[in-house]
């Protein structure tokens, strides 16, 4: 009976584990794909923005970029526009659990707003209950994020 209830104990803090590691690597990512919109934005759209307190870390890797020249993330596009006072990047996620990790995450002060579905905008400093909220799709929500 010990010896099950160790295994057990032992597979519920590798499952755990295993969802911090899932979570910390997408926030890296976003962290690259927001960091990266900056050469990109100023090619496209002819304006600078800067993405240097964004806290973005490592460098961009080949496989967020499609053959287009586009990036993606989690198998599908990010769409990125350029409007005259702030850019915008819209990001596909699969889960609700991410949709909040990705609403709650500070990525720096030039994240001036956030959403999710269209349904609402949050501050930088969001509360779990509005991400809930703003993420009530469990298979699909899209995240937007508004950088100036």
């Amino acid at each position: 009976m010990m010896v099950a209830l160790l295994t057990s104990l032992g597979a519920a803090l590798v499952s755990e584990g295993l969802k911090l590691v899932h979570e910390k690597t997408i926030q890296v990512q976003l962290g690259q794909i927001v960091e990266a919109t900056e050469s990109l934005v100023s090619a496209i759209h002819s304006y600078d923005i800067s993405t240097s307190d964004l806290s973005a870390q490592g460098t961009l890797s080949q496989e967020f970029y499609k053959k287009d020249g586009t990036l993606a993330i989690l198998g599908h596009d990010v769409k990125i526009v350029g409007y005259s006072d702030h850019t915008s990047i819209e990001i596909p996620t699969t889960t609700m659990r991410i949709c909040i990790r990705l609403l709650l995450t500070d990525y720096g002060s030039r994240v001036v707003q956030r959403s999710a579905n269209s349904y609402s905008t949050l501050s930088r400093t969001a509360s779990l209950p509005d991400a809930r909220n703003a993420c009530m799709d469990n298979d699909f929500n899209t995240v937007t994020l508004n950088i100036r």
